[in-house]
């Protein structure tokens, strides 16, 4: 069974990797969409809030599952275009900014403030880590009077919606494209 605790910037190099292992292989079959989603999904929110990052750490202590979460969604999105501006070319930050704006904005509800990421690698995903890194999160976030967390799952991803509706979110809203999950902290 894996150890659930709180990121330590030793994991940034495993997290990494687990983030591009579950990715989509499409999306990562090139640099700029590799560098995407490690900025978008990994990097981003380590940097912004390590204290709401959390590891599945295995027997040697490696990371072998994450949940990484931004307290503030307002803040992480006000602030992320300044992020990337400085990792991206210009035409890359272009793309990615406008991206995050149309697909992204405007999806969350005032009793959900907080915005997650969650991935564990395939071997472990049955010993029930999710519902654990899921429960220190809310924990946490319950601790600091945070109502809820979001996450937001393509439409045509039953096994994403599945994953999510094991672990006690529920569908807010379908968006289109993507469908609006939650879950309350208490």
């Amino acid at each position: 069974m894996a150890t659930i605790r709180n990121f330590q910037e030793k994991d940034r190099e495993a997290v990494r990797e687990i983030c591009i292992k579950t990715a989509p292989e499409a999306a990562v079959k090139i640099e700029n969409g590799r560098n995407y989603i490690l900025t978008m999904y990994c990097d981003y929110y380590i940097d912004c809030c390590p204290e709401y990052c959390f590891v599945a750490a295995d027997e040697k202590d490696e990371a072998v599952g994450y949940i990484l979460c931004a307290p503030n969604y307002e803040a992480y999105k006000k602030d992320f275009k300044k992020y990337i501006k400085k990792i991206f070319s210009f035409s890359l930050y272009r793309g990615v900014a406008a991206f995050f704006e149309s697909k992204i904005s405007g999806r969350f509800l005032p009793d959900y403030p907080a915005h997650m990421h969650i991935d564990i690698l395939d071997g472990y995903q049955r010993m029930g880590i999710g519902t654990q890194l899921v429960d220190a999160l809310r924990k946490k976030l319950k601790n600091e009077k945070i109502t809820g967390v979001m996450l937001v799952v393509g439409s045509d991803n039953e096994k994403g919606c599945s994953f999510y509706n094991k672990y006690g979110f529920k569908q807010l809203r379908n968006l289109g494209e993507g469908i609006a999950m939650g879950i309350k902290t208490d």
